[in-house]
């Protein structure tokens, strides 16, 4: 299979962003790449991410200082808080800094905090969820995520350094394989016993890694899958907690 940028990005925004999973629009988005045959494996580096001890469950069930949270307001603008917030909508903003690509993305879920964050964490639920996501594998010693895609004979192998300290931020970063360098920091407030998630990524030097025509259609698709993703896992997370209660 060959390694494409386009896809790589794609597959990271899916399942690496806050509640990822564009499984249904993974094709759609790929669409405008042009297919390859099958190369040979690349070779991959040695991870440069140190190593870091596993975190307690103690620890993971705090709530995160004030000096390790970014304010929601910082994040989004009244208007859009209020839509997410109060109208249940899913907001999603990205935009091109230069080379650098950026984005936002907001989700009320209608579930505790303490429910939806570790359903967020259990990668073992993406595979299943989607045929696009062949491998998602964390090891808690290293907080490493090895994380497999392939779709429309397009492939990506990233690894994910996962740091969960606290029960309300998450922080991820590609530090080997493809879009190394992609950050994406997941905040959670609780809003009257529901779940309100707002994501940030950052990918430095995308534009880069794209053919122009891609390019060009680049933000508003990207809109478009980590809408979709959003909404699906979402809706994955409220009716698996609909079906416990009922229990």
């Amino acid at each position: 299979m060959v390694r494409r940028p386009v896809f790589s990005i794609y597959v990271v925004l899916a399942a690496v962003s806050s509640l990822a999973a564009p499984w249904g629009t993974l094709n759609s988005a790929t669409a405008a790449v042009k297919k390859k045959t099958k190369s040979a494996p690349q070779s991959v580096p040695t991870p440069v991410a140190t190593p870091v001890p596993a975190v307690t469950q103690q620890v993971m069930s705090l709530p995160a200082p004030a000096s390790e949270k970014v304010p929601v307001d910082t994040l989004l603008k009244a208007k859009s808080l209020a839509r997410v917030a109060e109208d249940y909508d899913i907001v999603t903003n990205a935009e091109w800094r230069d080379d650098d690509f950026a984005f936002v993305n907001a989700v009320l879920v209608r579930t505790p905090m303490e429910y939806a964050q570790p359903k967020m964490l259990d990668f073992s639920l993406y595979p299943k969820i989607s045929s696009a996501i062949k491998k998602m594998e964390f090891n808690p010693k290293t907080q490493i995520l090895e994380m497999i895609g392939e779709t429309h004979g397009l492939y990506m192998h990233s690894w994910v350094h996962v740091e969960h300290k606290y029960l309300d931020v998450i922080h991820y970063e590609i530090v080997r394989g493809d879009m190394t360098g992609f950050k994406i920091d997941a905040y959670l407030w609780n809003r009257n016993g529901k779940t309100l998630t707002v994501a940030k990524g950052y990918l430095p030097h995308a534009k880069q890694l794209l053919p122009t025509l891609v390019a060009l259609i680049f933000k508003p698709v990207s809109e478009i899958v980590l809408g979709v993703a959003t909404k699906n896992f979402r809706s994955y997370i409220e009716e698996e907690y609909k079906k416990e209660k009922t229990k």
